[in-house]
Parts: structure tokens; sequence; C-alpha cells
């Protein structure tokens, strides 16, 4: 087998999926890739079959650039308040700059010993991944309301008052598998393969 290492997912920038995950939330997850038991590397978020490997080591990297948003922690079942904070930090000069992509992300560690994947992480065909989990709440960006609980009446996409809507995470993110997939809803998701040398210099 071989070892790879993953830039899995960031914090602090809205995906694909229309969702904002708090770097909070993010970095008090990150044990969950390994704990109880080390999970799985699929393909297509497919769980039914054979894994290629199993993640080894899981760590939040920090950007350090975020300010208040880094520790901003929702608290109630609807927190408007929170949520302007959020929408004025996608509206910042921060979350503008050419090059951003995020407040952090998490970085993985996997063990990889299906051979045919071995060979398709060799030669770049499996590149970019995504995350599997959940997540204690997920705001409204536009209301607050934690729409784990009780649904509102806005939906990711749509743009309300010329604010567009997204969700955010919680102050607790659980993950269950991380999954090549070709199009990611986080573009700057990111595989590299790790010789033993490589390895031991970390």
């Amino acid at each position: 087998g071989v070892r790879i290492k993953i830039e899995a997912t960031h914090s602090g920038i809205v995906n694909g999926n229309k969702k904002f995950y708090l770097p909070i939330g993010m970095k008090a997850g990150t044990d969950s890739f390994v704990k109880p038991y080390p999970k799985p590397v699929t393909v297509n978020h497919d769980q039914y079959s054979s894994p290629l490997g199993r993640i080894a080591e899981a760590s939040y990297i920090s950007y350090g650039i975020g300010g208040q948003i880094d520790t901003l922690r929702p608290r109630g079942v609807a927190d408007s308040k929170s949520m302007a904070k959020v929408r004025d930090f996608v509206k910042s000069s921060t979350y503008q700059m050419d090059g951003y992509k995020g407040l952090g992300h998490i970085q993985l560690i996997a063990e990889i010993n299906d051979k045919d994947a071995i060979q398709k992480i060799v030669d770049k065909r499996y590149l970019t991944v995504s995350i599997g989990g959940g997540t204690n709440a997920m705001y409204c960006s536009i209301c607050g309301v934690d729409n784990k609980r009780k649904s509102c009446d806005h939906y990711p996409g749509q743009v309300y008052d010329g604010e567009e809507c997204f969700f955010v995470s919680g102050d607790l993110m659980d993950f269950d598998h991380v999954s090549y997939v070709n199009s990611p809803a986080d573009k700057n998701t990111n595989t590299e393969l790790l010789d033993s040398d490589d390895y031991r210099d970390r």
C-alpha cells in the first residue's frame, strides 16, 4: 500500500452545495475521521463496496486569517445576528481576495491498499474528494433558523433582498468517510502521494 495526504474540506467558504462550514465546528469534528475507528476512503460515496483504504491521521490546519469568524459559535434555534456576521464576512475583502480558498482545512493521511486505486492516485485520475458526515445544526444564513430542528422558508442558492441563501454548519461536525469524486462541491480539495521518506520527515 501507499500513504497519501488529502486536503479534504475547507472551512469559511460557501461550497458548491451552498454550505458554509464554521472553523470551530470543523476543528471540533476532526477526530471523528479516526475515532472510534479509522474511517474509510471510498469512491462516489459508495459505502457498500470495499474501501480503497482507511484514514490514519486527521488534523485541522488554520490559515490564521479569519478574525472573529474563526470563533463564531451560533447559539439557539434562531440566531440571525450571528448569521449577519457570516454574511458580512462573505462580502468582505478577505473573502473576495484572489486565491482565497477558506479559513482552514482538514488534512488527512490515509493508507491506500487497493492496487487499482493506487494507480489512479499516481496518475491523478483520483484527485479531488468529497467528505461524508453531518453537523449538530444547519443554520439558514438569511433568518438563522436551525433547519435540523425546524424548516424555514428560505432555500439555499436562492436570493432574498439581494442576499444569496446558504446553510451554515453548527459548532460540531462529525465525519464518516472521504470519497473520490469527479466534481467536488469543494473545488480546492487535493491529493498528494507520500513516499516513505516524505512521511518520516513530517
